[in-house]
C-alpha cells in the first residue's frame, strides 16, 4: 500500500477573488472612470448593456441578464465609452441618488457577469450600520 501524502497549502496562496471593485467619482455629465472594472467583465465600448434599480442597488448586465426572467422592471440602456468609462443616466442618476462629485462603489461580478453599482446613500446605509455592530460612533 502506497503513501498518501496530503495536498501542501501554500501560506501565500489566495484564492481567485469572486467580485472587483473599485470606489469611483462621478463627474458632471455622468461619466465614471471604470476600465479597471469593466476589463474583468469583458465588456467593452458599444456592449449592450442594461440597468436595473433593485433595493437601492443599480445592477448592470448584458441584454441577455437573468435580471429579465426575475421580473425585475429593466430601468434602461448603459454605455461605455472608448476610454472605458460608464455613462449613467441622468434618470440612472435621479433613481439612484447619485449626484456630481459623488463617489460610488463599483462590483465587478464575473461570474454572473454583472456590475453592482453602490451608490453614496447605500455606502453611507452600510457604513452606519458596520460602525453599529462593532459599537464604533454610536449615534445619539
Amino acid at each position: 500500500m502506497g503513501l498518501i501524502v496530503p495536498p501542501i497549502h501554500h501560506a501565500n496562496t489566495v484564492p481567485a477573488p469572486r467580485a472587483y471593485d473599485g470606489l469611483r467619482a462621478v463627474d458632471s455629465s455622468g461619466r465614471v472612470t471604470a476600465k479597471e472594472v469593466l476589463d474583468t467583465l469583458g465588456w467593452r465600448a458599444n456592449d449592450r448593456l442594461e440597468w436595473w434599480f433593485v433595493h437601492g442597488l443599480v445592477v448592470v448586465g448584458g441584454a441577455d441578464s437573468t435580471l429579465r426572467d426575475r421580473g425585475i422592471t429593466r430601468g434602461g440602456r448603459l454605455g461605455i465609452d472608448t476610454q472605458g468609462n460608464v455613462r449613467l443616466s441622468m434618470r440612472l442618476r435621479r433613481v439612484a441618488a447619485i449626484s456630481s462629485g459623488s463617489r460610488i462603489l463599483l462590483v465587478a461580478r464575473p461570474r454572473e457577469k454583472t456590475l453592482v453599482i453602490f451608490p453614496s446613500p447605500v455606502l453611507d446605509d452600510v457604513a452606519i450600520r458596520c460602525m453599529a455592530e462593532r459599537g464604533i460612533g454610536a449615534e445619539s
